[in-house]
């Protein structure tokens, strides 16, 4: 007769023993009408069963676990998607703030940076140029 571990604890009496969630072979002389293993049944640490419900609990426990899984990767891919976002955001937000600061400087300033980033122009460049040459650079970063 087989015997299956519902609960979360070992059950073992005299040399038998179960792992949580383990399905094995009685041994002779028990039986559910047994004391021991109908306490155990009672308190649904134990099911009696067969080998194809054994099998079926053995393939539910393990869907479970790939549900389980797969929950727990839905959860990590959701936030992962939303700390992308955020970033973007603030992505977005400083380049808006940086192009704002490019309205602001003069000729000699926008010169200065553009040198930093590595942006070529002309010494009779004119300011409107520059700084769309200097806000095109930005943006393609």
């Amino acid at each position: 007769m087989l015997a299956h571990n519902k609960g979360d604890k070992i059950i073992g009496f005299g040399k038998f023993a179960l792992l949580p969630g383990e399905t094995g072979e009685l041994p002779q002389g028990y039986s559910d009408k047994h004391p021991v293993v109908a306490f155990y049944i009672s308190k649904g640490y134990l099911v009696m069963t067969t080998e194809k419900a054994a099998a079926d609990l053995e393939t539910d426990k393990e869907n479970a676990e790939a549900e389980k899984l797969a929950a727990e990767k839905e959860k990590a891919d959701a936030e992962a998607k939303a700390e992308a976002t955020k970033l973007a955001a603030e992505k977005a937000e400083t380049l808006k703030a940086t192009l704002e600061a490019l309205e602001g400087m003069t000729i000699d300033e926008l010169k200065v940076e553009a040198d930093e980033l590595g942006v070529t122009y002309a010494n009779n460049v004119g300011i409107d140029t520059l700084r769309k040459r200097i806000a095109e650079k930005y943006q393609a970063e």
